[in-house]
């Protein structure tokens, strides 16, 4: 009897410890850098891919352990909150430069709100994902 119970709670300490390391695999805190995958492109579709790759390779996305994010993505920057669900981190802008606050709180919250789905390599990717072969934007985290 003895032997079956520390089996038991050998298995409830790999599962603890299993959730731990699960949960610290999706700490979303640092600086991410984004990028464009996607699958095979027409000519005319690779032209304009390789003009969005260049915009959103100079973007940068760093998220604070205070729950604060600052996005620079295509020219905008913008400012907000985050929060992470399981493997969805998602943020609300309160601030986009160049814009009063109470323009940005009348704008559609599509406009406002976003979600990324951390992934098990480590890198996030923004949604919603428009299926297999379109292009995404996928973001990785800075070494530095």
């Amino acid at each position: 009897m003895v032997k079956m119970k520390s089996l038991r709670y050998g298995w409830l300490g790999m599962l603890l410890l299993g959730s731990a390391m699960a949960a610290a695999a999706f700490n979303p805190v640092g600086v991410w850098k984004p990028g464009l995958q996607h699958g095979k492109l027409s000519a005319a579709a690779a032209k304009k891919i390789k003009q969005q790759k260049a915009v959103i390779s100079a973007g940068s996305f760093k998220i604070n352990k205070d729950k604060t994010f600052g996005l620079s993505l295509a020219g905008r920057v913008m400012l907000g909150t985050w929060t992470l669900k399981g493997d969805v981190l998602s943020i609300t802008v309160k601030e986009i430069l160049g814009k009063q606050a109470s323009d940005v709180a009348k704008m559609p919250s599509s406009e406002r709100m976003g979600q990324f789905k951390m992934l098990k390599d480590g890198t996030m990717m923004s949604l919603p994902d428009h299926g297999p072969g379109e292009p995404r934007i996928m973001w990785r985290k800075s070494k530095a």
